[in-house]
């Protein structure tokens, strides 16, 4: 089944500049692979053993999910710092809680899907967002554009960082769910749905003020009353408090989510604090090479930051689901 990378999104959030070529990705599970990079080097001893694994067409739960069955111990002894793509072969970290020694020879062991490339331990879990950023290794099919264009476009620009379709589910089934919920007035429902449903609301909001900013044209500029992380602007990750901004931005971001009120509102009852995401985004370490019509791109980018947001802004893609 073929699809666009955005699921028809475009119009809500455009992109900010022309893209310069096109093509088609995950033909194949090993034409999107993703590395995990921790922002620390595990100390070799403690209580916690931490293993680095490489899933292939898997999400992170069902990942947890063997490891704690492996082990003998519950899920929620299982930790990681981040989830990755299902459809994709992806290197990712886990930690699991064995006070207990426990045999450490289980480097290359192979599980349902998913195998054990190292193995190490550290004085307490992985938490989330623990990570450095992911390093990204894709393939283009069919690819036509300019091999130089697109080097220089992802090599010496900041991005829009919008947060991915990932975020929102398959043809933004998550915002459907998360609005239904917020307009019945916030039924009980399970831990995991609710959190789906609060960081997809506050992904959307968030994903609106980058658009409005956009068609403001100052995305990527810092202006007065602007908050900056590293002198970049940033935008609200929604929750309780005043915005932190001032004067004309403040006035841009309230606009920005204006017709949100309920959502708004969700965010805050639940006691979410307002918090920052910055606006745009740099990949580095590019590489980009052309092999007839197949275009290997190779980028890193910080934790946080989505893959398929940087390759929608600059190529027109199709998406084709296959679990091959």
């Amino acid at each position: 089944m073929k699809r666009n990378l955005f699921e028809g999104a475009d119009a809500r959030w455009p992109r900010a500049s022309a893209v310069v070529g096109r093509g088609r990705i995950r033909e194949r599970l090993d034409d999107f692979r993703v590395i995990e990079k921790l922002a620390f080097v595990p100390s070799g001893e403690g209580e916690h053993v931490f293993l680095e694994i490489e899933k292939r067409g898997l999400n992170t739960a069902f990942v947890q999910s063997s490891l704690a069955k492996h082990f003998g111990v519950r899920p929620m002894d299982v930790s990681y710092a981040g989830l990755k793509d299902r459809r994709a072969v992806a290197r990712q970290w886990f930690s699991v809680w064995l006070p207990r020694p426990v045999e450490m020879e289980i480097s290359n062991r192979d599980f349902s899907g998913f195998s054990v490339i190292d193995s190490t331990r550290h004085v307490r879990k992985l938490r989330r967002g623990e990570i450095e950023g992911n390093c990204f290794q894709i393939l283009v099919r069919g690819f036509v554009g300019c091999e130089d264009t697109l080097t220089k476009l992802l090599g010496d620009s900041r991005l829009p960082n919008y947060f991915g379709p990932q975020r929102f589910g398959h043809a933004g089934s998550n915002i459907d769910r998360a609005t239904r919920w917020v307009g019945a007035g916030r039924p009980t429902v399970s831990r995991a749905h609710r959190s789906i449903y609060l960081s997809t609301l506050r992904s959307l909001l968030f994903n609106d003020v980058v658009a409005f900013r956009i068609r403001d044209r100052s995305w990527n500029s810092v202006r007065t009353g602007d908050v900056c992380v590293e002198n970049n602007p940033t935008g609200p990750l929604w929750g309780r408090g005043l915005l932190p901004t001032t004067g004309v931005i403040r006035d841009l971001e309230i606009a920005a989510v204006a017709n949100e009120g309920e959502i708004r509102d969700a965010l805050e009852w639940v006691g979410l604090k307002q918090d920052r995401r910055q606006l745009t985004v740099q990949p580095t370490q590019v590489t980009c090479r052309l092999d007839g019509d197949r275009m290997s791109l190779l980028f890193f980018l910080p934790k946080g930051a989505y893959a398929t947001t940087i390759l929608r802004e600059v190529l027109d893609l199709e998406v084709i689901s296959s679990g091959a």
